[in-house]
């Protein structure tokens, strides 16, 4: 039996794991994905709440869900920049004013977190980032140099900027993709140290290669199993005790 829907022209496979520090101190994981693939078109997100936020484990989780719901509201929308930050823009607001109806009795501040997100299709695309995200996109398995949205820090190496600041749009950073580039990778804050190698203006070869060729080669529910066996690995909880996210996308030819 043949099916009458088309093949998705993105594969995903996505994975979060709660950091040694949260696991030591009975925290959840605060860092959240969502994603979906329309056509086309590919809208993903991933958000990393802040440790020192009482409940920035839903502010990642419907920060990320609202982000790639608007823009899959509309996907023959054309994507052009000052789309995307429209709708970049409404999603946050969107996401905001949902949190403090559902949490009355809570602040804003409580729910502190990061997104780094991308909207893309065969024309192109662009990544949207607020804080300490990683997004990178890569053509032909050219890891190092590519298209590399590094995070963006505050004054101190720990400082960076959340979706519930006043200033948020200040720090909505969106840069366009180009229709070359077909695999992409989105990483939370605790896994950047060990998949990007900004020196190179890439990703680390060594780490990344085997992983997405995995991810290609395996389908998506052995792909998450793997991720989440990497991410967890002791080399990653050495290098870092934050929580961890990687996400991965590659267009189907």
């Amino acid at each position: 039996m043949t099916s009458s829907y088309p093949e998705p022209a993105w594969k995903v496979v996505a994975a979060s794991v709660a950091g040694p520090h949260h696991v030591r101190d009975g925290l959840p994981c605060q860092d959240a994905f969502s994603w979906r693939v329309i056509g086309e078109r590919l809208v993903a997100a991933i958000s990393d709440g802040a440790g020192s936020a009482a409940q920035s484990e839903q502010g990642s989780r419907m920060l990320s869900q609202c982000v790639v719901d608007a823009f899959a509201e509309n996907v023959s929308a054309p994507l052009q920049e000052s789309y995307v930050r429209r709708i970049a823009e409404q999603a946050v607001e969107t996401c905001r004013g949902q949190l403090l109806q559902a949490y009355p009795d809570a602040n804003l501040a409580d729910f502190h977190a990061t997104l780094a997100a991308v909207v893309m299709d065969d024309s192109g695309g662009f990544v949207l980032q607020i804080g300490d995200g990683m997004a990178a996109a890569v053509q032909e398995r050219q890891w190092a140099p590519c298209l590399l949205c590094l995070p963006e820090n505050g004054e101190y190496a720990e400082e960076t900027f959340f979706f519930t600041q006043d200033r948020w749009r200040e720090h909505l950073r969106i840069t366009p993709v180009p229709s070359e580039y077909d695999e992409l990778i989105l990483v939370t804050d605790g896994a950047y140290s060990f998949t990007a190698k900004p020196a190179a203006n890439g990703l680390d070869r060594d780490f990344i290669a085997p992983v997405c060729a995995f991810l290609e080669q395996n389908e998506e529910e052995r792909g998450v199993v793997a991720l989440q066996q990497i991410l967890d690995h002791a080399n990653a909880r050495r290098i870092s005790g934050d929580d961890k996210t990687l996400l991965w996308a590659k267009r189907k030819r």
